[in-house]
Parts: C-alpha cells; sequence; structure tokens
C-alpha cells in the first residue's frame, strides 16, 4: 500500500465565537494525511507538539485517524495555535502561535524517513523548506501547498525541488492559467490550482486540466476544504489515477468537509 508522509506544521485551531472558545485539531499536513488515509493510504506525521494538553490531544486525534504518529516529537513548551473566526461559513484566520514549531527542523534521519514515503508533502507554513534540497537527494517526491502564495518567497525557495505544486487562487481563471502556464516554466511537473467554489486547474506535460467541484448542501465551515483536496488528490495519485481523476476526488473530499466546523470529523477538543 502507497505511504503519504506528511511533514512540518500542524496547529490547534481556536475558534472564537459567541459561546466561548471551541479548540479542534488540525494544520495542513495533518489534515491531508487524515483526508489520504481516507483514500486508503496509509499516512505518517512528522513534526512536533507541546507536551501540553493541546500536543496530547494531537497525537490522540491523528492516531484515532490511522495517522502513524511515531516520528512526531514531544518537546517542552506549547502546542501551535491559530485563532479563528467565522463570518459566515468563511473562516478567517488570526493570530498563530508556532510555539514549539518555531525552532523545530526535520532531522537527517526524518528527512530519510520522509524520503521513504512513495511521496511527501509540507504546506507553506511548516518552516521545514530548508529540507526539500536534502529530500530530494534522498530521492524523494516531493509536494507543496503554497496556499494563496505561489510567489512567497518560501514557496519559490521550494519550487526547484518540487514534484507537485499546489495553491489557491481567488482572482479570475486568466490570471491562474498564467501562473500555472509559469510554473510550469520554471520547471514544476505537475501544477495544481484550487479555485473555491470555480472547482479546480491543473498543468502537467499533458497540457490543462479542469474540474468542477462537488457540492455541498448545507456549508457549515470551509477549513481544511484545500487540504482535504490536497490530501485525496495525492493518495489517488500514488496509486497511478489521471490528474482528472485525482482532481475529482479532491473536489469529493473537499465537499465532504465543508458539513462541519473544523477540518476533519471529530477533530474537536472536549
Amino acid at each position: 500500500m502507497a505511504v503519504l508522509a506528511a511533514f512540518g506544521s500542524n496547529c490547534i485551531d481556536r475558534y472564537h465565537t459567541e459561546a466561548g472558545d471551541i479548540a479542534y485539531c488540525g494544520g495542513g499536513p495533518v489534515n491531508m494525511a487524515i483526508a489520504a488515509k481516507e483514500c486508503g493510504v496509509n499516512a505518517l506525521y512528522i513534526g512536533a507538539v507541546g507536551d501540553d494538553a493541546y500536543g496530547k490531544k494531537q497525537i490522540e486525534a491523528m492516531h484515532a485517524h490511522g495517522i502513524d504518529t511515531s516520528h512526531v516529537t514531544v518537546r517542552k513548551g506549547r502546542t501551535a495555535v491559530s485563532e479563528v473566526t467565522l463570518k459566515g461559513n468563511e473562516r478567517i484566520l488570526g493570530d498563530y502561535d508556532a510555539g514549539v514549531l518555531e525552532d523545530y527542523r526535520m532531522s537527517e534521519n526524518e528527512m530519510r524517513i520522509a524520503a521513504a514515503a512513495d511521496l511527501c508533502v509540507m504546506d507553506l507554513w511548516g518552516m521545514q523548506e530548508d529540507a526539500f534540497v536534502g529530500l530530494k537527494q534522498y530521492g524523494a517526491l516531493t509536494a507543496f501547498d503554497a496556499a494563496d502564495r505561489p510567489y512567497d518567497p518560501v514557496s519559490q525557495k521550494v519550487m526547484p525541488y518540487t514534484d507537485l505544486f499546489f495553491f489557491s487562487h481567488d482572482g479570475s481563471k486568466e490570471e491562474a492559467m498564467a501562473i500555472l502556464q509559469d510554473l510550469s516554466a520554471r520547471g514544476i511537473p505537475l501544477a495544481v490550482c484550487m479555485r473555491g467554489e470555480e472547482g479546480s486547474l491543473a498543468r502537467d506535460k499533458n497540457g490543462l486540466h479542469m474540474c468542477g467541484i462537488v457540492r455541498c448542501e448545507d456549508v457549515v465551515d470551509t477549513m481544511g476544504a484545500g487540504d482535504s483536496y490536497i490530501g485525496a488528490f495525492l493518495a489517488w495519485y500514488m496509486n497511478g489515477k489521471p490528474v482528472e481523476e485525482c482532481m475529482r476526488k479532491g473536489a469529493a473530499s473537499a465537499a465532504g468537509v465543508l458539513g462541519f466546523h473544523g477540518a476533519f470529523a471529530g477533530g474537536r477538543i472536549q
């Protein structure tokens, strides 16, 4: 069975509501790993949590979803927290406290573990961009989520070492296509643009691919939708499926998390 190694950031999403604060386990790579696992591949997470109650809950949540947590480092200090407010069903990210992730960097052994998987993935907030050179030297197939910042300095740093590059874009289709064209010109084998309700676009050696959305009748919260798209896409990609099928599976996975708060089912911290 194929294995996805997700590494870098994880965090507690702390929602501020009229009824008080409600916390959910999450973080891009964690959400991707869970979505990929739900699509039938094995997944592991490499990163660090604090030795606080949030860190314990984060590990418990990953373990409950079948994620290999044997490479999670527990460090003295705070687990990362992202402050979240909701405006309608759109989540607005506020302050972010990286906690123990601030100075966490993957070891050589952790890079070997990630590279040994069928594919490894990090997001923009992972702070492990320096590891991408080593990962490629170890023969890794790499993926990166640039969020809505495809030209962020971190994104540009990993581009030469990235096989699958994901980003979000809320502008026009023409703008998205121009970015995809540029990423291809920079040598990225497969670039994918997630466009919310407008679906997704992808570009590889075979040209442009387009995919619509899978509708959710009652959208509650968009948290984790992009991560779920990526996790499902990668799961099917590792199993050798065509790009357009990977896009459809990603769209279905994204729709599946829109109907509840938090990035994945069962992520609420009680």
